[in-house]
């Protein structure tokens, strides 16, 4: 049901990002449902949905998904669990610390501190 003046619609992601059938948020939600059962998907999957349907600039979508990647892989390690997507997190964000250390101006990562 959409309000007076709103147009509901359905974004589907490309068929080649294999983001059809599972959400990639999936490793870290209680919940384990199925995208073609239940159409959840996570906020930031929406709207790259959204920002590739608008603009058709798969180079952003693909680097929002690879984000949520690295984030999912990142909150794995927190939790002592090994990655999902191989994104190698935890050496990200220690090169990024020895990287300060060194005294090199750097922009943190979101899991550094």
């Amino acid at each position: 049901p959409c309000s007076k003046g709103s147009v509901a619609t359905s974004l589907q992601p490309p068929a080649s990002s294999g983001a059809a059938s599972v959400s990639l948020f999936r490793p870290l939600r209680k919940y384990h449902g199925n995208v073609t059962e239940t159409g959840r998907v996570c906020t930031l999957e929406a709207v790259a949905a959204a920002l590739l349907s608008l603009e058709g600039n798969t180079d952003m979508y693909e680097g929002l998904l690879y984000n949520l990647k690295l984030k999912v892989d990142a909150m794995r390690r927190q939790k002592h669990v090994g990655e999902v997507y191989g994104t190698q997190a935890y050496r990200t964000c220690l090169d990024l610390y020895v990287g300060a250390i060194n005294g090199e101006r750097i922009n943190t990562c979101c899991q550094c501190r």
